[in-house]
């Protein structure tokens, strides 16, 4: 009789070892996928930075060019002696540089704010970190009562 309760207790510490084993996979695993899922979320954050970076770079060479064309339909006429085509070309290249130039930071600041607006729907909607059920839980957790309802054939 003492050799089988023996056997049955060392059955019942590796049982209770492997549960152990078992509880502490399934929780790195658990651990593993938020560690995965973090690195998603700042992917798509060095992405909306990158792009709002680069935009507010655009942002500010269009407002120093911006200023030089201001520049030059005031202080920077050319002389009056020019025939007038020549002026006539030159108010409507300056006119069309400002157009475009307004046209340019009017899309890098809109650029900013969807890229920041999309930030927040893929961080919101699309990479949520991963939160175990309660039955993910319990499939990983063994309890030593389990050990008496197993067939030993």
């Amino acid at each position: 009789a003492t050799n089988i309760g023996t056997v049955v207790g060392y059955n019942r510490a590796n049982f209770l070892y492997n549960s152990g084993q078992k509880v502490q996979r399934a929780y790195t695993g658990i651990n593993y996928q938020l560690q995965l899922f973090n690195l998603y979320r700042q992917d798509v954050r060095d992405l909306v930075g990158l792009t709002s970076t680069k935009m507010s770079n655009y942002h500010v060479v269009a407002c120093l060019e911006l200023g030089m064309v201001c520049l030059m339909f005031g202080p920077a006429r050319l002389p009056a002696q020019v025939p007038s085509w020549v002026l006539w070309y030159q108010l409507i290249c300056l006119a069309a540089a400002m157009v475009f130039l307004v046209a340019s930071m009017w899309l890098a600041t809109r650029a900013v704010v969807v890229a920041g607006s999309f930030n927040v729907r893929l961080q919101t909607q699309y990479i949520r970190l991963p939160v175990p059920d309660d039955e993910m839980l319990d499939d990983a957790l063994t309890k030593a009562e389990d050990f008496e309802g197993q067939d030993f054939n």
